[in-house]
């Protein structure tokens, strides 16, 4: 018991994210300031979709999109080739689920992670 009481004081540094869910809706703001508290966490995104060969990333917002600031963006694992479904998303509105790597910083390790095992790419509704 004191080994296990140890192991958890450990880390207390970067509190866990609770979860409610299996997949945790988070704001792509909060992944990109505090990187480490949702590592390993799986989680549901919104942001601009770039699709290119070793470019595959979810940036912010479209200014970042279009000044291709991967500090604002996370890079998508989504392997090369893509479908023609999943090249259409490009430049577009996409939210994205996928397990958040902290550590992986993609094409180059520029960008602000990652996100691996990427399920459910799609076209973002507007709401209005």
């Amino acid at each position: 018991m004191l080994v296990a009481l140890f192991a958890a004081s450990c880390d207390a540094s970067v509190p866990a994210v609770q979860r409610s869910s299996p997949v945790d809706d988070v704001p792509m703001i909060s992944v990109l300031n505090e990187p480490q508290k949702f590592n390993a966490v799986r989680l549901r995104l919104r942001g601009i979709c770039r699709i290119e060969f070793e470019g595959n990333a979810l940036y912010l917002n479209r200014e970042a999109h279009a000044d291709r600031n991967a500090k604002q963006a996370i890079w998508l694992r989504l392997g090369w080739p893509v479908t023609p479904d999943v090249q259409k998303l490009d430049g577009r509105e996409v939210i994205v689920e996928g397990t958040f790597d902290a550590a992986a910083k993609g094409h180059m390790g520029v960008f602000a992670g990652s996100l691996i095992d990427v399920q459910g790419l799609t076209l973002a509704e507007r709401l209005r």
